[in-house]
């Protein structure tokens, strides 16, 4: 939090702990643990004491299903895994949360590394001033460029209020953008923006992106005044910000302005005199350094869902092999007694959970890209401009290597864990 306010300009922000966060915080895990004790225990202690004794707990077993084509190891594999159905369903369904989890943060940095990179590639101009009121008008108003530098280019710049009727986008109201007139013959917006009529613009990519637009969708563009345009988009243009396009003429005659208005002056370097005119400079510099900024105040959030999904991996691979040792105890006494070898023994009850783990992969990896592109745009939903959600293929390694990995771990640490069976377990069982 205090990464986030210190970049704007907020008031200082001071945590308070109520007394009811105080309570909710200590009595919702003690109840939640004694519902589910109670009713675990309950079940458990309702079987007889022979069954206890005997670690019989009912369980189920499995459908005869003929695999005399199979091994002995295989064969004990799909039975086991049919009769324990629902602890491989438990680590799935854990796997495929933590799986959702490493593509949202890696995702997430991999998202903002290419806005940046686009940003930094995108933007054609290297100052925008937009001065207070037009520029002188004449004749020829193209004539005022003898009077500025030898790359500027005239362009008229007016700041809108972006709706439209039943908006399918993620945010919650209208958006501030800028509607810019290009010169025609650009040489920094080399796009060709033909437009039919002057009710016609095109929006950049982040935009059609952000509210779901695509050609011949309306929009209202309201001024400052008030006024109310409707218009309809014709196309896109690739620019990384929030922006709306009409030659220069037509966004003129849609507010109502002389066809050859300018207040904006583009140019490739910065120019000291028309720094001192204008209301407003945008750099590409300063447009990259804030992309650069965000970048940075969201690295935290990235590095903390990557270490609670990798820490949710482990524990529960962890715990649930564990558990299923401390289930199966007297088959493993009972197989280390007819002469199978710890590592056999180790093969039979742990190999499952790596095929577990790949099926996870080949599942949870495009099942959470295909859940996270509409759920990214939700989360970002305060800010004006949109980031496409993409996962390139070096993310989807890292995400199999710390899976994998992972996995390979637990099965190593469980493995050490059913070397502490002793072949004796058996004959307490049967005493």
């Amino acid at each position: 939090m205090q990464n986030q306010t210190n970049y704007y300009s907020l008031p200082a922000v001071h945590a308070s702990v109520t007394p009811l966060t105080v309570v909710y915080g200590l009595a919702a895990p003690l109840v939640s643990v004694t519902v589910v004790g109670y009713v675990v225990l309950r079940r458990r202690l309702s079987k007889e004491p022979l069954q206890l004794l005997r670690r019989d707990l009912g369980r189920t077993r499995p459908p005869r299903i003929r695999l005399s084509r199979l091994s002995f190891a295989a064969r004990f594999r799909v039975r086991h895994a049919l009769r324990e159905y629902r602890t491989y369903l438990l680590m799935l369904c854990a796997m495929l949360l933590s799986v959702l989890l490493l593509v949202l943060s890696l995702g997430m940095r991999a998202s903002i590394a290419a806005y940046a990179d686009d940003v930094r590639s995108g933007i054609p101009f290297g100052y925008m001033y937009v001065l207070a009121g037009d520029l002188p008008s004449s004749q020829h108003p193209d004539d005022l460029l003898d009077d500025l530098p030898d790359d500027a280019e005239l362009a008229s710049v007016r700041s809108v209020s972006l709706s439209r009727p039943l908006s399918r986008s993620s945010g919650a109201g209208p958006d501030n953008v800028s509607l810019i007139g290009v010169s025609e013959g650009s040489r920094y917006f080399t796009q060709d923006l033909q437009v039919p009529a002057a009710d016609h613009v095109y929006v950049s990519e982040p935009m059609a992106l952000r509210h779901s637009l695509s050609a011949g969708d309306q929009l209202t563009l309201t001024t400052a005044d008030g006024q109310g345009h409707d218009v309809v988009v014709e196309g896109t243009v690739s620019y990384p910000e929030p922006m709306v396009f009409s030659p220069r003429a037509s966004a003129n005659e849609l507010l109502g302005e002389q066809p050859d208005s300018a207040n904006a002056v583009l140019t490739s370097a910065e120019d000291d005199a028309l720094a001192r005119q204008a209301v407003t400079t945008v750099s590409r510099s300063g447009i990259i350094k804030g992309v650069d900024t965000m970048a940075s105040l969201m690295a935290t959030t990235v590095y903390t869902v990557l270490a609670a999904s990798v820490a949710l991996l482990v524990l529960v691979m962890l715990l649930l092999m564990r558990m299923a040792i401390d289930k199966e105890t007297y088959s493993i006494s009972l197989m280390r007694t007819l002469g199978y070898s710890e590592r056999e023994v180790g093969s039979f009850y742990l190999d499952s959970y790596l095929l577990l783990a790949v099926v996870a992969l080949l599942v949870g990896v495009p099942l959470s890209v295909a859940v996270m592109r509409p759920v990214w745009q939700v989360l970002i939903a305060s800010v004006s401009f949109s980031i496409e959600f993409v996962l390139p293929w070096g993310s989807v390694a890292v995400i199999a290597a710390l899976v994998i990995t992972t996995c390979a771990a637990a099965r190593l640490a469980a493995g050490r864990h059913l070397s502490r069976v002793e072949a004796t377990e058996i004959l307490k069982d049967r005493e």
